[in-house]
């Protein structure tokens, strides 16, 4: 079945003559295990996995479960929980109750031109002894696609938080994908308590010619700004960061598509940026890769290509003016790789990813070389019970050139329990544990160390249907 496939795909792909891109096809051919093939040679066509460089950040679903289109939804959370170190500085742990509180808005719209999504969460947090850490945070989600012709098509998306702390307080389930790699910064480094306002967003134009093939050019814009960090805590860094690229994607078959994608990013850092280290950075990224769906309920990505980081200008401690020679670094080369494997039925859905890239240090360090990891799974149970599982973990290495380098290591897990009381009203309890060190030349007080409790209770005030 494997040689029969891909003797097809190389005669309609390219002439006999052509010999390179027959090379091509083969390596891309490898990279998908052989029992695969067996399993799509009975699967029914269906759309293929999207390749790596749309910033999707995807929500694990089941099987069949129909998203919510043209209407309005409206409800209250509640999330009650116990922090075992809200500050998450191991050296002086404090314990405390919080009461996060407020109203969720919901758009859904599709039109025959327009799609519109948005997800709107205002609340009031509380704390039950940090009273001075009182205040009203907010989280948006939003995506809005309209067709300009035929071919033609443009994307807006937006991911924006004003929270405060290293948990922040979250709903029981994203309605609105947020905003991920290669155009939003880096999630997987956690502060200490303090006020963090980020917005990651986006626009693509995008052409599609045929069935087949697109184009996209895509810009973004990147922003962390930090204040009112704990006493004792080192300086923290706000950071901003603006990409642009190029995505094309080609869909050799009904089950697997090849996309490549040029990226040119810049990030920007403000605040305490140690000597030795860059303010200003530029990364060129070239990454290949291919999405397969290998059967109705399984789907894979695999990507890589290189990083180019040319020369940048140091912080130099002593010195006014312009940076002179010797405080510039040398162009360097690294690189971006990394894969996902998805499973969805009724009952079950499960998704593994990993990899490593170049990208900014999270607020705690500057620019670092991470290697990363997540699992999800969920699971309906008996009696409409349902539990769910997540771990993320990263290492972080800041860029060396010459002086101390800096280490993150970081790990997230959280297991959770979930009953819908009624049709309107939903309960959930989970507990979330975080640790996260450093060696080398981090800020004190990286380190976190702590868990937490929290029972999230959500009610549905109104769905107002918009029509179809």
């Amino acid at each position: 079945m494997k040689t029969s496939s891909f003797r097809a795909v190389t005669r309609w792909w390219c002439p006999e003559t052509d010999s390179r891109r027959a090379r091509l096809i083969a390596v891309l051919a490898l990279l998908v295990p052989t029992a695969l093939y067996a399993q799509v040679g009975g699967a029914p066509p269906g759309p293929a996995a999207a390749p790596y460089g749309n910033g999707v950040q995807p929500i694990p679903t089941y099987a069949g479960a129909a998203g919510p289109s043209n209407v309005l939804l409206l409800s209250v959370n509640s999330v009650t929980s116990y922090d075992s170190n809200v500050f998450g500085i191991s050296q002086s742990r404090l314990g405390d109750e919080l009461l996060g509180l407020g109203p969720r808005l919901a758009l859904f719209e599709q039109r025959d031109r327009l799609g519109v999504e948005i997800d709107y969460q205002p609340y009031f947090q509380f704390y039950q002894h940090l009273t001075q850490y009182d205040r009203v945070d907010q989280a948006l989600a939003a995506s809005v696609t309209y067709a300009l012709g035929t071919h033609w098509s443009v994307r807006a998306r937006d991911a924006f938080t004003d929270q405060t702390g290293a948990y922040q307080t979250e709903s029981s389930q994203a309605l609105v994908p947020g905003l991920g790699s290669p155009t939003a910064l880096n999630n997987d480094i956690y502060m200490p308590l303090a006020a963090e306002r980020a917005n990651d967003s986006r626009l693509d134009s995008i052409y599609r010619r045929s069935s087949r093939t697109s184009l996209s050019l895509f810009g973004g814009y990147d922003q962390r700004s930090i204040t009112n960090q704990p006493a004792g805590v080192g300086s923290l860094l706000d950071t901003t960061g603006v990409t642009g690229g190029m995505q094309y994607t080609y869909r050799l078959s009904n089950h697997a598509t090849f996309g490549t994608v040029y990226t040119f990013e810049t990030l920007k850092y403000e605040g305490g940026v140690p000597a030795g280290y860059a303010p200003r950075i530029d990364i060129h990224s070239a990454v290949f890769s291919l999405a397969w769906q290998a059967t109705p309920s399984v789907s894979l990505q695999v990507f890589g290509g290189p990083d180019y980081l040319p020369a940048q200008r140091l912080v130099i401690d002593g010195l006014a003016g312009p940076t002179p020679p010797n405080g510039r670094s040398s162009a360097r080369w690294s690189w971006t790789a990394g894969g996902a494997v998805s499973k969805s039925t009724e009952k079950t859905s499960f998704s593994l990813s990993g990899g490593h890239t170049v990208m900014d240090g999270g607020g705690l360090l500057t620019t670092v070389t991470s290697t990363y990891s997540s699992i999800d799974l969920n699971r309906r149970l008996i009696r409409r019970w349902s539990a769910g599982c997540n771990m993320m973990g990263s290492e972080s290495n800041t860029l060396n050139y010459g002086s101390m380098s800096g280490k993150l290591k970081s790990l997230n897990g959280t297991v959770n329990l979930g009953h819908p009381l009624n049709e309107q009203f939903d309960a959930r309890l989970s507990y979330t544990l975080t640790r996260q060190y450093g060696t080398g030349l981090v800020p004190y007080g990286a380190g976190l160390n702590h868990s937490v409790v929290s029972l999230d209770l959500s009610y549905q005030l109104k769905k107002i249907p918009l029509g179809h």
